[in-house]
């Protein structure tokens, strides 16, 4: 039950950011077809100010190039974690290290026009093409000279940009008025890293890259009581960098590249989605998710082709709600109970002696009660229930901790 390495983090953050959003329809018919033209534009500006400091335990210890220990942390062990001795005072009393200080911009704009065509009531078609080009300008402060000396000193802002085209191709075939079936590729484009720092030359990589690839199918019944829809997908992120095992620093030629930019991390699963107006007061909505999520980022690595950390295989969930009016009020009251399952996800790592390292599956009750009229509404959420002990998220060898039994009262009003 002991804590080691243990490593406390103070950051101060601010973001500003931008968006704009302009989009513009014109509906047509030609040779009986009906049409619908989309055109769209956007632009983004992020400016984000960052600061982090670090305090450690005694196991963190940093030495000079000479041997010599510049920096070993001050925080106590903890032998027990039931009964912890956690250090005492604040946080600047354990000579806190300050690991990270930037600016970093990231501007992006983007325009994009879609064509949607219904032929006969029955085909949908849809075509789309974009092209968005992102900038992204990073400025170094410094951090301490004992944490890291190559990156003591503030260097100038550096910029870099890319730009590149994305599509969607999708197409819907209704059988029958309940029943219809459709199929979705498109191609996506996005920053490799919004907080990552930038060289301003040929070592910046190109942005991110995603493929996704869908069918599937949509039904009605009972007057459109029940809806439901089965989709099979296949996505990935793709354009990730991983390391060029041939090469060696200061001793490769020029024409060895230091990095790859072909890895992925691939997703293929299926998705069950039913919602189901039972009759006028009872509403029932069922999900469920079985997914495979494979690393294939670096062929040459043992994990190449593993699980991915904290993806679950299976989740599923179910909403059950009751309208009632009760003590004369003048709309329905909503009340509401729901379950959510969670599978084991992983927390693999050959390199620190757990291969097969997971957090466990859990499941979790929680219920609401809503009331609600045109202007206003109020909600009353109740929270895991049973108050289950649980890890909501995977981490880095571990797991972080689900909510405990808890509520929320929310109030919106629209004027």
């Amino acid at each position: 039950f002991a804590a080691r390495r243990q490593e406390y983090r103070q950051v101060e953050a601010d973001e500003k950011s931008w968006q704009y959003f302009a989009d513009l329809r014109y509906d047509f018919s030609f040779a009986g077809i009906d049409n619908e033209l989309l055109v769209n534009a956007n632009y983004e500006d992020r400016d984000i100010r960052f600061k982090q400091y670090s305090i450690y335990d005694a196991d963190k210890v940093i030495k000079n190039k000479d041997g010599e220990v510049i920096y070993q942390g001050q925080l106590p062990y903890i032998f027990d974690i039931r009964n912890p001795n956690w250090g005492e005072g604040s946080f600047f009393d354990y000579d806190p290290l300050k690991t990270s200080d930037y600016n970093k911009k990231v501007q992006a704009w983007g325009v994009g026009i879609q064509h949607v065509a219904y032929i006969h009531d029955t085909f949908t078609t849809r075509v789309g093409v974009a092209f968005n080009r992102i900038k992204q300008s990073y400025e170094h402060f410094g951090v301490d000279a004992r944490y890291r000396a190559s990156a003591a000193e503030p260097t100038p802002e550096a910029d870099t940009s890319d730009s590149g085209m994305t599509y969607n191709l999708g197409a819907t075939y209704k059988l029958s008025d309940d029943i219809s079936f459709f199929v979705n590729h498109s191609k996506g484009r996005t920053a490799y890293s919004v907080l990552g720092s930038v060289s301003g030359n040929e070592a910046d990589r190109d942005d991110a890259e995603s493929v996704s690839n869908d069918i599937g199918m949509r039904v009605k019944a009972f007057d459109d009581q029940l809806l439901a829809s089965l989709v099979v997908f296949d996505s990935a992120r793709t354009n990730l960098e991983y390391a060029n095992p041939d090469y060696e620093a200061g001793v490769s030629d020029a024409s060895v590249p230091k990095s790859f930019y072909d890895g992925e991390e691939q997703t293929k699963g299926v998705e069950l989605d039913l919602n189901a107006d039972l009759n006028e007061q009872w509403k029932l909505n069922v999900n469920a998710v079985y997914q495979d999520a494979r690393d294939k980022k670096n062929p040459n690595s043992s994990s190449f082709d593993t699980r991915q950390k904290g993806v679950p295989y299976v989740t599923a969930s179910s909403w059950l709600s009751y309208d009632a009016k009760w003590f004369n009020l003048a709309e329905p009251l909503t009340i509401s109970a729901g379950v959510q399952y969670v599978d084991d996800r992983s927390t693999n790592s050959t390199s620190f002696g757990i291969p097969d390292g997971y957090v466990p599956s859990y499941t979790v009750y929680d219920a609401a009660i809503q009331y609600q009229t045109d202007d206003w509404k109020l909600q009353l959420n109740l929270n895991n229930l049973f108050n289950k002990t649980y890890y909501s998220k995977a981490m880095f060898l571990g797991g972080m901790p689900g909510e405990e039994r808890n509520a929320k009262l929310t109030f919106s009003y629209t004027l």
